[in-house]
């Protein structure tokens, strides 16, 4: 794709604190940046595989490449009618697929600089994943579906039945064999991804359940829910291990997106109205800290392949860069 370069986003170098708790004594860091350019809420983040790019989707109909080395944003891709409600990158981060309420969009980041649009209007995808080989697409529908593609073919593969009502997260295991997906009908489904077999269903949450994603070593799950709970499935076992509870006395601390750090030692949770990130010890279950900052709810976090930053996308329309390096042995 020849993109042109987007004049650099204003990056407004806002103070943002870091209340870090560590060893009993609470210590302040600051966020790097904030990165501003959309004009309407940024609802879903994803980093490169390599850690170079950070893509985010908004309700202002685009998605935007940002250069983490430079800190500026690096392109805008145009192609759908409607909000983008998510974004992914491929295997190799050659290829974006992102999804509106129509379309799945595909694009070839060395191509053309149009993307290959897959009408789903019926679907109406809410999430999208991508599997880790960068063959399989899986999108999450309010349809009450999950549906997996061919990241190439574009053509449709299985439609995965079982939930009884909307969609909102799909995660692929490791190793690519297993489908997680989160539904408003507050349970998180297994699939096996090259049948479309339902394997479990695991039943918890109080409320909708709004992310969903594996651990690094594909024996755990994790499911962020609007009941102020992340939660920690065992997978062989299909039951519940743990559970971290929010104190939630105005229902304002939905758990949106959930990430965790490659080295499986850092668990991350956006916290619905309260407009921050919640970081556990992945292990203990131990708070480790809390990132503030934002003016607006908070709908995605993501770590980087190197687990040393953290992004998140709000509806105060910005995107925040967290450096969580010093982070790690508290995760240990």
């Amino acid at each position: 794709m020849s993109f042109k370069l987007h004049p650099p986003a204003i990056i407004a170098s806002l103070i943002v604190s870091l209340q870090l708790c560590l060893d009993g004594h609470a210590k302040e860091l600051r966020a790097e940046v904030t990165l501003e350019g959309h004009t309407h809420p940024v609802i879903c983040v994803a980093f490169s595989p390599d850690g170079k790019l950070l893509a985010s989707a908004s309700h202002d109909h685009t998605v935007r490449l940002w250069d983490i080395g430079f800190r500026k944003m690096k392109a805008v891709l145009k192609g759908h009618n409607a909000k983008v409600n998510s974004v992914a990158f491929g295997g190799d981060g050659k290829i974006l697929a992102s999804v509106s309420d129509e379309a799945i969009g595909i694009w070839d980041l060395n191509g053309s600089d149009a993307p290959r649009l897959l009408k789903c209007a019926k679907h109406r995808p809410q999430f999208i994943a991508f599997s880790p080989d960068g063959v399989t697409i899986a999108t999450a529908g309010l349809d009450s579906t999950v549906k997996l593609w061919d990241s190439k073919s574009g053509k449709e593969l299985f439609t995965l039945k079982g939930h009884t009502d909307g969609v909102w997260s799909v995660a692929f295991s490791p190793d690519g064999k297993i489908l997680a997906s989160g539904s408003d009908d507050k349970t998180i489904r297994t699939w096996v991804t090259a049948t479309g077999k339902e394997l479990a269903i695991l039943k918890g949450h109080k409320q909708f359940v709004r992310g969903v994603i594996f651990s690094p070593d594909g024996k755990s799950m994790i499911s962020g829910g609007w009941d102020s709970t992340a939660r920690v499935w065992d997978l062989e076992a299909s039951k519940e291990r743990f559970i971290l509870k929010i104190d939630d006395e105005d229902h304002s601390r939905v758990v949106w997106s959930v990430s965790i750090s490659p080295d499986g030692t850092i668990l991350a949770g956006t916290c619905g109205g309260l407009k921050l990130v919640q970081l556990w010890n992945f292990k203990t279950g131990a708070e480790i800290a809390t990132l503030v900052g934002h003016e607006s709810a908070i709908s995605s976090v993501a770590f980087s392949s190197n687990g040393k930053i953290l992004a998140t996308g709000s509806s105060d329309n910005t995107i925040k860069v967290w450096s969580v390096a010093s982070l790690r042995e508290a995760g240990k």
